[in-house]
């Protein structure tokens, strides 16, 4: 592959990747069903770091609209003991900065979120209401990683991957705890694995 066709590929990656992670509608679990699963599988592949198997495991072969929808309610919407909310900031220490929480977890607005508003900032990108304070949510990132592969801007994606994308495996790890199950739970760990290798790679 040229690095042009690399840029695009990630940059379809990434895009698919968040939309995933969005309130799911009946024309997306279609999509999926119909081509999108194919799609995603044979962009993965083009990379040789991933293995076609563990894709393919990550992959339900077919969606149901009504169990996504519940899965969605359960894991990202309703109180619950099975609710996770992927914000970098929940995953990381605080701050380095002088303060009493400074080293605690489990905080939303964290360095890694103020971050995130400035590159925003810089790039004169509006962060949607639903996100005003989570500007480190992974759908965020994975669109802005998009929207970076999109203007062939690898270099400081490759930055960001490194200093942004290094919490993922700690969100796996908690859906172990909580007992996900199902299409999230295989889509939460398909977008570690990619970033892991990804910053195997850099």
């Amino acid at each position: 592959m040229t690095q042009t066709t690399t840029m695009q590929n990630k940059s379809e990656i990434y895009s698919i990747l968040a939309e995933g992670l969005k309130t799911p509608t009946e024309d997306w679990v279609s999509w999926y069903n119909d081509i999108g699963r194919e799609k995603l599988k044979s962009l993965l592949i083009s990379f040789p770091i991933l293995d076609e198997q563990e894709v393919s495991n990550c992959l339900p072969k077919q969606l149901d609209f009504k169990e996504v929808d519940h899965l969605y309610r359960s894991y990202f919407i309703l109180p619950g003991p099975q609710r996770v909310v992927p914000a970098e900031s929940i995953y990381k220490q605080w701050t380095v900065r002088n303060s009493a929480f400074a080293l605690s977890k489990g905080f939303l607005m964290g360095d890694s979120a103020e971050h995130m508003n400035n590159i925003f900032k810089e790039l004169d990108i509006e962060i949607p209401e639903e996100f005003s304070f989570m500007p480190d949510h992974l759908i965020l990132q994975l669109e802005l990683l998009s929207l970076l592969e999109e203007n062939g801007n690898e270099e400081f994606v490759n930055e960001f991957i490194k200093e942004h994308l290094d919490w993922t495996e700690d969100l796996v790890a908690e859906c172990t705890k909580k007992q996900w199950s199902g299409f999230y739970y295989l889509w939460i760990q398909l977008i570690h694995m990619f970033f892991h290798k990804e910053c195997w790679k850099c």
